[in-house]
């Protein structure tokens, strides 16, 4: 290939490139520049890097679209991205939180893992649906949570005893009781409930995750739907 050919290939890729890119000269002229950056329409960052031989490469960074790109990898960092539910890691983040509150009243924290015992049914759509309905029955203040594969958790902040958590465990179960239709077919879930409870049952996030967890195992063995405090 003749340098003219290099040549060529090089200001065709640069016209197309996606972005606002400009080559200069060493005394500033411009030799190539995308489509975007001849027609002005990038505003954002100037980055400058001087190359090899004298000249100038020029790059405008859109700072709307690297805004965006950053809201969005925040937003997976801390969400599923099947429910867009928050995720193990926020969950954590929100227990502790609802405790550090129920320090302050002297109040109570639950904390709901609810365990779909059929993962062989589950799809996007079906997970998308139960993100739904535990969403719909919990309270504005309280977190639902996809906390693994087949289980999602429920954060009920600020109660007043053991009663208001048993109310929040039915609700949800009654919310999984009918039939999902999801992609033409009709799915029945069966599902255990484990409840934990601050501050009888633990004083850390963790903890009471654990707990939770060995109640909804009891729950399980016990049949479907069925809920099993972690002391009872």
């Amino acid at each position: 290939m003749s340098k003219a050919d290099e040549l060529r290939l090089l200001r065709e890729a640069i016209k197309s490139f996606p972005g606002a890119l400009a080559i200069r000269d060493a005394e500033g002229r411009l030799v190539a520049c995308s489509d975007q950056y001849a027609g002005g329409s990038a505003a954002g960052a100037r980055t400058v890097r001087a190359l090899d031989g004298g000249g100038t490469l020029e790059l405008v960074a859109d700072l709307g679209e690297l805004r965006r790109v950053e809201r969005e990898n925040r937003l997976l960092a801390f969400h599923d991205a099947v429910t867009g539910l928050p995720n193990r890691r926020l969950l954590d983040d929100r227990l502790r939180q609802a405790i550090r509150l129920a320090q302050r009243r002297d109040r109570m924290v639950a904390t709901l893992l609810v365990h779909l015992n059929d993962a062989r049914q589950l799809s996007d759509a079906l997970l998308q649906e139960v993100a739904e309905r535990l969403s719909r029955c919990a309270r504005k203040a309280d977190t639902v949570a996809r906390s693994g594969v087949n289980e999602f958790a429920l954060v009920a902040c600020d109660l007043k005893d053991a009663a208001d958590c048993r109310i929040v465990a039915e609700k949800a179960v009654q919310a999984l009781a009918p039939e999902f239709r999801v992609a033409g077919r009709r799915v029945k879930l069966a599902v255990s409930v484990g409840v934990s409870l601050y501050p009888a049952d633990g004083g850390e996030a963790e903890v009471l995750l654990r707990n939770a967890d060995a109640a909804s195992d009891r729950a399980k063995q016990v049949g479907t739907n069925q809920i099993r405090f972690f002391r009872a």
